[in-house]
């Protein structure tokens, strides 16, 4: 988190790895997806496989040649702690007939229980073996969530707690987040939060972190909420279980309109980047601590986002209109607000002030030079909210520098050979009273709007600072 901002520590932030294909686990392919994951600023996969029924009225669980083997399943888990990553494991139920897995309604309820029960514990002692930090016990099953089947609920996380020490949840549809009857008994609320937001195309930013707190315009949403916003709705349902809530899913698909319906997941389109971008950056300042508007967010702990494949096909394409962000603008909004919300390769550091004062009369003035030569077009990082602070801009503007001078020069050369150089002076005011034992900090960030070359940050000090000096700089990359 940056300092002097109120910006929530969430405790998950990662990306669901899914897997369609027998195999593709166990593949290098899905080992460097795991990596990238790691890379862009996330701290969880969530493995998922899937295992089908027939029908909406079946009761008998299988296997396909889609589903992957549990040493499939075990080399996934063992790559994404090899990465540096918490992991969950999240199995899936769906249909092989292609309807939706909300649609499951067995005719025989106690035969499809006792062979779920079966199914899920198979998953436990897994997700124990390989010390997998949470397991989501069931995904958007919810016709059988309901008190009528709350007891079969029961016996099941009964059983499941006996072979599995960890955090578990359950995924409901977003409509369902606060009707799981068995609530009360999991760790965590799990919602995977596909909420209409717009049917405006061109939403910008700003209308879409209105879409979550202010009432919602999409009438099945505000009927859902009683026309209150989602984000008071979620809050109260927090508030009524006593848990705290987790996305079990999100995501955006890079497809026009995609805003008014963010879980069709084959709705056909134009390709728009933009927008993908835009939902993914409102959410991230709603639920990220940045928006006033949204209140007191301490309910809310993380994400998994919608969706890291396992094939890298299906993840490399930057003009698909899929749900994946790798080399999309999306990326570079993800990756900026995980190093805020996370501190994922944060590089911020602090001059020590010990023995110095300051006042209004004898302001202590830092100042520093950036070298760091980044390609591709850029935009300005409304995340930082450190007292100094600078921002790498191709628009000639530095925010959240207060009070003092800004200057960027040579901006026109920005993304050629030569180094950008940017200069950020300031002094401390009486507001702020830095005094004996304090420090200040310069963040130095950058938000890409498109292909972006990642470099360290070099920091030399100026002449400007031969009282503090300047300690040894934490390097990390865009």
């Amino acid at each position: 988190t940056s300092v002097g901002n109120e910006v929530l520590s969430w405790k998950y932030l990662g990306f669901n790895h899914a897997s369609w294909w027998s195999g593709d686990f166990a593949r290098p392919e899905s080992k460097e997806a795991l990596a990238k994951i790691k890379n862009v600023g996330a701290d969880t996969a969530t493995i998922v496989p899937t295992h089908y029924l027939k029908d909406q009225q079946s009761h008998e669980i299988f296997a396909t040649e889609k589903t992957e083997p549990f040493s499939c399943i075990t080399q996934a888990v063992v790559d994404a702690k090899a990465a540096g990553l918490q992991v969950w494991l999240k199995p899936h139920l769906d249909l092989a007939n292609d309807i939706w897995r909300g649609e499951l309604d067995p005719s025989h309820r106690s035969l499809f229980f006792e062979n779920y029960k079966s199914w899920i514990l198979d998953y436990a002692r897994l997700a124990q073996q390989e010390n997998v930090e949470v397991l989501v016990i069931g995904t958007e099953i919810d016709q059988l969530i309901g008190e009528a089947d709350k007891a079969a609920w029961l016996d099941i996380i009964g059983s499941i707690r006996q072979v599995y020490t960890g955090q578990l949840t359950y995924a409901a549809n977003w409509d369902k987040a606060d009707a799981v009857s068995f609530a009360s008994e999991l760790d965590f609320i799990g919602i995977d939060a596909y909420y209409p937001l717009t049917e405006n195309r061109n939403a910008t930013v700003e209308q879409l972190v209105r879409a979550w707190t202010d009432v919602p315009e999409i009438k099945a949403v505000s009927n859902l909420t009683g026309n209150r916003s989602i984000v008071d709705w979620l809050a109260q349902t927090s508030k009524t279980i006593n848990k705290p809530i987790v996305f079990t899913e999100i995501g955006y698909r890079s497809v026009d309109g995609n805003a008014a319906l963010p879980y069709a997941w084959s709705e056909a389109g134009e390709v728009d980047l933009e927008e993908q971008a835009r939902l993914y950056e409102a959410f991230l300042r709603v639920f990220g601590g940045f928006e006033p508007a949204a209140g007191d967010m301490s309910w809310f702990e993380g994400t998994q986002f919608w969706n890291w494949y396992a094939r890298a096909e299906y993840n490399e394409d930057p003009t698909d209109t899929d749900y994946c962000i790798l080399n999309k603008p999306a990326e570079a909004v993800i990756r900026t607000y995980a190093r805020d919300i996370m501190g994922a390769d944060s590089l911020y550091t602090e001059w020590d002030l010990d023995g110095l004062t300051s006042s209004p009369e004898r302001p202590i003035t830092p100042g520093a030079y950036a070298r760091d030569p980044l390609t591709g077009p850029m935009g300005s990082d409304a995340s930082s909210r450190t007292a100094y602070s600078v921002d790498i801009a191709a628009d000639d503007h530095l925010t959240n520098f207060r009070p003092g001078q800004e200057e960027l020069n040579n901006p026109s050369v920005f993304g050629a050979s030569s180094p950008v150089e940017v200069e950020a002076n300031g002094s401390v005011n009486e507001e702020q009273g830095l005094s004996q034992n304090r420090s200040l900090g310069l963040t130095l960030s950058s938000l890409g709007s498109g292909e972006v070359v990642r470099e360290p940050i070099n920091i030399e000090p100026s002449p400007l600072m031969p009282l503090i000096g300047l300690p040894d700089f934490p390097t990390g990359n865009f």
